[in-house]
């Protein structure tokens, strides 16, 4: 949850090189033990409760392939709608 924003297409769905999996709990387990940052992230997976997460993630993209949308957020009111937030990459795409 630090480093992927949740709901961004990332993380509705799975790539079609984790879609063989027997279930998608071991294509999310799967997919959290690639690339650099693999360690970190089955580290920050059992802190949670392994099983229990990958349970809920596998519910999550089953559930949002099936067309299910979250509710809409309460759009802003007021003062709050003058603020404004300016993001960037200040890194390299190897680096996070």
């Amino acid at each position: 949850m630090s480093c992927h924003a949740l709901g961004t297409k990332g993380t509705r769905e799975l790539p079609e090189s984790l879609r063989n999996f027997d279930s998608r709990q071991k294509a999310w387990e799967r997919r959290l033990k690639s690339g650099q940052a693999g360690g970190n992230m089955i580290s920050t997976l059992i802190q949670l409760g392994q099983q229990r997460t990958l349970k809920m993630f596998a519910d999550w993209t089953d559930r949002i392939a099936a067309g299910e949308l979250p509710s809409a957020l309460r759009r802003p009111q007021g003062i709050e709608r003058n603020v404004v937030i300016t993001q960037w990459d200040w890194a390299d795409p190897k680096a996070w």
